[in-house]
C-alpha cells in the first residue's frame, strides 16, 4: 500500500495565496486538514485518490506545479491551464447556453465581463445598457461576481438595475485583477445543490454522489446533506437530483474534451421565480478541483463500517446525514439509538467540525438546514 501523498492544501487560491499565511482564517486549517483525511493509507477515501508518487493539489495553479517539479514528482490532475479555461465561469456559462440547461429567462440575463471591459472608463455605462436589456424582476437586483472566485466571496450587488453606485463602482478594479466578471440576477434561492465526479486519466466519468448544501444567506459554505448506502453511494434525495447528475456529466464530459483530468464539483440550485414557482438553474458553478462536497463524501464513506454497526445499515437501505464545518447553535447531538455523531474535531481547534448520521430523517430533523449561525 503507498504512502499518503505530499499535499498543497492551496484553498481559496482563486483568490491569491492567503491560504499559506500564518494568519490564515481558521476554516482553512480545518479544511485542509479534512482534506488530508481522505488520503490516510489504510482507509483511503476513494480508490482513485493517488500515493506518494504523485503531489497533489486542492487546485492545480502555476505554484502548485512549480512545487511539484521542485519535488521531482508529477503533479497529480489536469495542466494548470486547463484547469484556468474550464474553472473560469464563462466556461459553464457557455454550457449552459449552448445545451439550453436553465431557465430561457435568467440564461437571457446572465453576462460575462472581461477584464477590459471592467477596466474601461465606460465600465458602468456599459453595464447600465445591459442592465436596460432585463425584464423587471431581474432588474430590482443583481451581482456582479468574479470568474475566479469561491464560496460567494468577492462579489459586488447593485439594486434597481443602477450600476453607478459606490458598491459596484468600488469593485471594477478588484473583479479586473480577478479575470473578469459574471453579471447576473440575485436569485431567490429554496434549495442548494452539488454533484461531485472524477475525470479519470482516460476521461472516463465517475460520479461520486449528490449532495444538498448548507449555505448561508449568502451563499457562504456551511455543510452538506444526503443520504448513503450500504455501498457508499451518495444521494442529495432531491426532487431535482436526476436533473443535477444529468447536468454535472455534461459539464464534466466537455471539461474532459478540454483535457481536463481530476475531481471536480457542479454547483445549481433552485430558485423562486418571478411568477413565485420553483425553477431549477442546473449550471451554477463548475468547480474544476477538490471542493468540499468531495471532503463531505469521502468523509462519509470512511464513517461507514461505524454506521453499519450502529445504526444497521444494510443493502437496500440508506441513512441521512448531516456534515457541517462547525456546530450548529444547540451544539452537535449525542449519539443515541437512532443518531450516531462521528466528531472530526481536534483539540485546541477552533471549529468543531462533525458528521450525525441517522437511521432515518426524523433522527436528523433537530438539525438547521441553513448550518450553523457563525
Amino acid at each position: 500500500m503507498s504512502k499518503a501523498p505530499l499535499t498543497i492544501a492551496n484553498i481559496g487560491s482563486e483568490e491569491g495565496s492567503a491560504w499559506a499565511s500564518a494568519k490564515a482564517p481558521p476554516v482553512l486549517k480545518t479544511v485542509s486538514r479534512l482534506w488530508r483525511r481522505l488520503f490516510e493509507p489504510q482507509r483511503r477515501a476513494f480508490d482513485w485518490l493517488p500515493g506518494d508518487e504523485q503531489l497533489v493539489a486542492w487546485l492545480n495553479t502555476d505554484e502548485a506545479l512549480e512545487r511539484a517539479e521542485a519535488a521531482a514528482l508529477p503533479l497529480y490532475g489536469a495542466a494548470p491551464e486547463v484547469v484556468k479555461r474550464v474553472h473560469d465561469k464563462a466556461f459553464v456559462l457557455e454550457i449552459a447556453r449552448r445545451e439550453a440547461l436553465g431557465p430561457p429567462e435568467l440564461l437571457a440575463c446572465i453576462l460575462s465581463l472581461e477584464s477590459d471591459e471592467l477596466r474601461s472608463p465606460d465600465a458602468l455605462e456599459h453595464i447600465d445598457r445591459m442592465l436596460a436589456g432585463w425584464p423587471d424582476w431581474a432588474r430590482q437586483k443583481f451581482i456582479l461576481k468574479p470568474r475566479f472566485g469561491t464560496s460567494g466571496r468577492g462579489r459586488a450587488t447593485g439594486t434597481q438595475g443602477r450600476a453607478d453606485t459606490p458598491e459596484i463602482r468600488g469593485s471594477l478594479t478588484r473583479l479586473a485583477k480577478r479575470g473578469g466578471a459574471i453579471l447576473e440576477p440575485w436569485l431567490d434561492r429554496i434549495e442548494d445543490l452539488s454533484a461531485q465526479l472524477i475525470v479519470q486519466p482516460d476521461a472516463s466519468l465517475v460520479m461520486l454522489g449528490t449532495t444538498r448544501q448548507i449555505v448561508s444567506g449568502s451563499g457562504v459554505y456551511r455543510g452538506n446533506r444526503g443520504a448513503v448506502d450500504s455501498k457508499g453511494r451518495v444521494v442529495s434525495e432531491s426532487r431535482w437530483d436526476e436533473a443535477l447528475r444529468e447536468a454535472a456529466v455534461t459539464v464534466a464530459q466537455a471539461a474532459a474534451d478540454e483535457g481536463y483530468r481530476g475531481p471536480a464539483g457542479l454547483d445549481s440550485l433552485s430558485y423562486r421565480g418571478f411568477d413565485d414557482g420553483e425553477r431549477f438553474r442546473p449550471l451554477l458553478e463548475w468547480n474544476a478541483r477538490f471542493t468540499l462536497g468531495t471532503v463531505a463524501i469521502g468523509l462519509v464513506r470512511q464513517s461507514l463500517p461505524q454506521v453499519k454497526q450502529r445504526l444497521g445499515l444494510e443493502p437496500g437501505g440508506r441513512c441521512p446525514f448531516y456534515f457541517a464545518l462547525d456546530a450548529p447553535p444547540a451544539g452537535w447531538p449525542e449519539s443515541r439509538d437512532r443518531l450516531l455523531l462521528v466528531p472530526l474535531w481536534e483539540s485546541g481547534e477552533a471549529l468543531r467540525p462533525a458528521l450525525v448520521f441517522g437511521a432515518d430523517d426524523d433522527a436528523l430533523r433537530q438539525l438547521p438546514s441553513g448550518g450553523p449561525a457563525r
